[in-house]
């Protein structure tokens, strides 16, 4: 079943999916069946589509949709050669995916948000965990990237002289280039100094963002940074709250200063749609959620 996994892989990155999240949840799902399914005929079969999709611990629903949807996708590609694959129907077992409502920070927050980032510490382990991760993560609120495009910048890939990020490695293979503010800028050369003055100087292809070793630090790594930041704010939380909703914020705020100028926001549409890395509009205006915090100043 390995090499079929490795297969439906190939295929999937060859038709310009990403597939990182996916490629380790493959993983899984392999050692998984190795050990259920039959040796002498590999059939996937409903009940061992139950077993895998049974709830594991905690986790959410979403999570577990998830896991529905890329082993129904391999299940597809499977029944090509062996019909008789079970291909379990999108909600399987009464599984749905949660929807979430972003959490919108008020003006307020905003600054208690920044104030965080700017005063996150370093650790003993990590000496550079405060000042990487904390800019990280202003870059995310302020420019919208996805948190995995921010973590795959390289030093090459922030222009300091000329204020702009240049991503290279987009959800959907796209090359743009985003705009920073001078603070953002400060604060990113203020990042690079620090690294520079702990590791010495590095490579145009090192990644931007480092641990003390010089290597990439991992989405996982920078949500728990996000979750220490949220908490050292004292912003008060109801509910949860995600490290992609920066990414809706970030619209907000871009939209709130065009409109506090005066411009044309349906003509502006399209750049955000352009910053952010969205194949269309509609993508965008998912984005959009004006609050009466964010209107009062």
């Amino acid at each position: 079943m390995k090499d079929l996994l490795y297969c439906f892989l190939e295929s999937k990155k060859a038709a310009g999916y990403k597939y990182r999240e996916e490629e380790r949840m493959l993983f899984v799902l392999d050692k998984f069946l190795n050990t259920t399914l039959s040796q002498e005929d590999p059939v996937i079969n409903c009940d061992i589509v139950r077993q895998y999709i049974a709830k594991w611990g905690n986790e959410s629903d979403t999570t577990r949709m998830h896991r529905l949807s890329l082993l129904r996708q391999f299940c597809l590609f499977l029944s090509f050669d062996d019909p008789r694959t079970f291909v379990p129907p999108r909600r399987f077992m009464g599984i749905k995916r949660c929807v979430f409502t972003p959490r919108i920070l008020s003006r307020i927050e905003c600054k208690k948000f920044v104030e965080s980032c700017c005063t996150f510490p370093n650790s003993y382990n990590s000496p550079l965990r405060g000042i990487v991760l904390g800019t990280a993560l202003l870059t995310l609120f302020f420019t919208g990237l996805r948190a995995g495009e921010a973590l795959r910048l390289t030093i090459q890939d922030v222009d300091l002289c000329s204020s702009i990020l240049h991503i290279r490695d987009s959800k959907f293979g796209k090359f743009r280039y985003v705009p920073i503010s001078h603070d953002v800028r400060d604060r990113l050369f203020l990042c690079k100094e620090k690294i520079t003055q702990k590791i010495g100087n590095r490579n145009l292809c090192d990644p931007f963002f480092c641990t003390s070793t010089g290597l990439s630090y991992s989405i996982s790594a920078l949500r728990v940074a996000f979750k220490q930041v949220i908490s050292r704010s004292g912003i008060a939380i109801e509910g949860n709250i995600r490290m992609h909703d920066l990414r809706h914020n970030a619209a907000m705020l871009r939209m709130l200063l065009w409109y506090e100028e005066g411009v044309n926001l349906e003509a502006k549409l399209p750049i955000l749609a352009t910053y952010m890395g969205h194949k269309n509009l509609l993508s965008t205006q998912k984005y959009l959620h004006l609050t009466k915090e964010l209107l009062i100043p």
